[in-house]
């Protein structure tokens, strides 16, 4: 089993060891434009919203979830290295964020991207944006691109979705502390 998680990879819970690397992985994605930077203090002190997939040569993908509170969490910083891409990593750890949005309680999952068709395959719902205010005050309006966004904001009904598929979160689902997920 160890050779097969080594070999394939799998998603977990970053650690302190993962700061440094996180950040220059995040640091040449914001240099392309496709995210917005990170500092080191930042991912830091957000840790423990922080989930990845470590390769042979370095990470394959990350993401991250800012709550603002029961009622919605955001998907941020949501990585693949081109080495990964393809394989279904960003999936994985997407579906390691969504697990842990119902182990915190929290009713809906947000993302603002540009990539809206991965998303969408991944049954989130395009929703205007106008309806997050929180979301708006926090990151789009100090953002130099605030009035020119190409962004789309979509939304994932995380309560809805469980239950749909029979683990209600009345249930004590939302009490699961995920550990490990395997490769997709």
């Amino acid at each position: 089993m160890t050779e097969r998680l080594r070999k394939l990879g799998c998603v977990v819970r970053a650690v302190p060891e993962d700061v440094a690397p996180l950040a220059v992985f995040i640091q040449h994605h914001a240099d392309l434009g496709e995210v917005l930077p990170r500092t080191v203090e930042e991912i830091h002190e957000t840790l423990h919203d922080w989930w990845l997939v470590r390769g042979e040569d370095g990470l394959l993908a990350c993401g991250s979830i800012w709550e603002y509170g029961p009622h919605l969490a955001e998907v941020r910083t949501l990585l693949v290295h081109p080495a990964g891409q393809g394989q279904g990593w960003g999936r994985a750890v997407l579906d390691a964020l969504k697990m842990e949005t119902v182990r915190r309680g929290v009713d809906a999952l947000l993302t603002v991207t540009t990539t809206t068709a991965f998303f969408a395959r991944c049954d989130f719902l395009p929703v205007a944006l106008s309806a997050f205010p929180d979301k708006v005050r926090k990151d789009c309006v100090g953002c130099a691109l605030y009035r020119q966004c190409t962004k789309e904001a979509l939304v994932f009904d995380v309560a809805a979705a469980f239950t749909a598929a029979g683990y209600p979160l009345s249930q004590g689902v939302a009490s699961l502390e995920p550990r490990v997920v395997l490769s997709p």
